[in-house]
């Protein structure tokens, strides 16, 4: 309907030469208002033909964008959980990275500790026989220990007015006697308390015999 008033007053009104607003001032000045106005609507009519489709599309692009900015925000916010996850990931890979790297050095510790060790055990090893020996020494020096002492007040007591000749051939005599009594009397012993009284006099009994039979040798 529009369309056709529209139509109606281009054919019958704005085509006409004389329709204009500078010649009908000059008959009445309520008719150029209204020439003005009808040319405006005429003019409104034509920019509205041509902008009312673009106010549309712009309507829709700007329903279009508003969607697509809501999913842009939704992808906004589903990178920024991605980029926080990542974030996390990476810190982790860090402390990771470190924990192996301490590993690592326990590691190399470790076997530097296990190759000193070894060296250590390699090298003891040979001691092994060498302290064997030198336990198997001390017990004997100890074992003889009484006699030594004995031996040495005898000769340190008696014997140093003596030539050296008769010195040790008196030693060795008082070796001989020092084990018997050490076999018989079993000194340690007796020492130790573990050899009765009583068995202790038999024992030095049956020594002087032997004394007697060795000095009479």
């Amino acid at each position: 309907m529009c369309t056709k008033i529209s139509a109606w007053f281009v054919f019958r009104y704005i085509s006409d030469p004389d329709f204009n607003p500078n010649s009908i001032k000059s008959v009445s000045n309520a008719c150029e208002g209204l020439c003005k106005w009808i040319r405006a609507l005429d003019v409104y009519d034509k920019v509205i033909k041509i902008v009312g489709p673009k106010k549309e599309k712009l309507q829709q692009a700007e329903t279009d964008y508003a969607v697509q900015m809501e999913k842009l925000n939704e992808k906004r916010a589903e990178l920024s959980g991605v980029l926080s996850k990542l974030q996390t990931l990476r810190d982790e890979l860090a402390e990771k990275t470190k924990e192996k790297k301490e590993l690592e050095d326990n590691i190399d510790l470790c076997s530097q500790k296990l190759t000193r060790a070894e060296q250590l055990i390699s090298g003891l090893s040979g001691e092994k026989y060498k302290w064997s020996q030198s336990a198997l020494e001390l017990q004997s020096t100890l074992n003889n220990a009484i006699g030594d002492v004995l031996l040495s007040a005898g000769v340190v007591a008696y014997l140093g007015a003596f030539t050296v000749d008769f010195r040790n051939v008196s030693i060795n005599y008082n070796c001989k006697i020092l084990d018997i009594i050490v076999n018989i009397l079993d000194i340690r012993h007796i020492c130790e308390y573990k050899v009765s009284p009583l068995q202790t006099l038999s024992k030095m009994h049956q020594t002087n015999c032997k004394l007697k039979s060795l000095i009479c040798m």
